[in-house]
């Protein structure tokens, strides 16, 4: 999706609804993101291939808005080297 995108520093897909299957790579290489918004995004749960480099190379103090504590509980149980924060 933004694979390799180093200069973007904001992503926001909060108007992006409905479930996610295929994420593999999708911010992977965005060294340079502070903020990333998928707070309107469902996630099923893709192989451990797919999913293994989503947030590779993003900054473990960029702020990842989730739409709800289920879609916090998943996404650290893939990656647990940043914080899911929900959108209040």
């Amino acid at each position: 999706m933004f694979y390799g995108c180093t200069s973007i520093e904001t992503i926001d897909l909060s108007n992006i609804t409905g479930t996610i299957t295929n994420i593999s790579n999708a911010f992977n290489g965005c060294t340079s993101l502070k903020t990333i918004d998928i707070s309107g995004m469902s996630f099923s749960i893709p192989s451990s291939a797919d999913r293994a480099y989503l947030f590779n190379g993003v900054p473990t103090n960029c702020t990842i808005y989730v739409k709800n504590a289920a879609t916090q509980t998943l996404l650290t149980s893939w990656d647990n080297t940043h914080t899911y924060s929900l959108k209040s």
